[in-house]
């Protein structure tokens, strides 16, 4: 679990010893809880940090591959729940709600299915943001003591937060794109 101590102005203030590593729901919340001095639970915090989540990555494809196994005389799988979109298949295909028909009978074998995955959202205090790198992470608290500081009508520090909060995400956002050029994730950044 990361170690960190917080000021009352966030991690990036001076004198902030927050540690950049990986945080978990519970030591997210601890974070928040510092952060603004307040009482917040659990249930309360979860849709802050899967909003800021879902901020972070919204134009965020995350590349992932199934291995179908086929039975030949059957041309009808399902798809993967976590699929967006398919990028490229063995076979030629159709789909319908969630199943991939090939055109086809594909034989008896397996067949790969690369796709964009859904970005995996928190739901225990245990989980981990793992679609987020993890010096990123406190964005995570700034986006949820932003939405504290909203509905508390603190406008002012609410503001603030929110541009710690879109300037992580413009040095993650960067940060990716950087590493795709590279060609050292499968994850790509899109603008539209």
């Amino acid at each position: 679990m990361a170690k960190y101590g917080l000021t009352k102005y966030g991690a990036d203030s001076p004198g902030s010893t927050l540690s950049t590593g990986s945080m978990n729901g519970s030591s997210l919340l601890t974070a928040l809880r510092e952060l603004t001095g307040e009482t917040i639970t659990w249930d309360t915090a979860l849709p802050w940090f899967n909003d800021a989540i879902s901020e972070l990555t919204d134009k965020l494809k995350i590349e992932a591959k199934t291995t179908i196994t086929t039975t030949s005389g059957t041309s009808n799988y399902p798809i993967p729940s976590d699929c967006l979109s398919i990028v490229k298949c063995d076979k030629t295909f159709t789909t319908w709600a969630n199943e991939i028909s090939f055109d086809s009978d594909p034989g008896t074998g397996t067949v790969d299915l690369y796709y964009y995955r859904k970005v995996n959202k928190l739901s225990l205090e245990t989980d981990i943001p793992t679609d987020i790198p993890e010096n990123y992470h406190y964005a995570l608290v700034l986006f949820g003591a932003m939405r504290f500081k909203q509905s508390d009508e603190e406008t002012e520090q609410a503001q603030g937060y929110e541009r710690q909060f879109n300037n992580k995400k413009s040095l993650m956002i960067e940060e990716i794109r950087n590493k795709v050029r590279q060609k050292t994730v499968k994850a790509v950044y899109y603008d539209n």
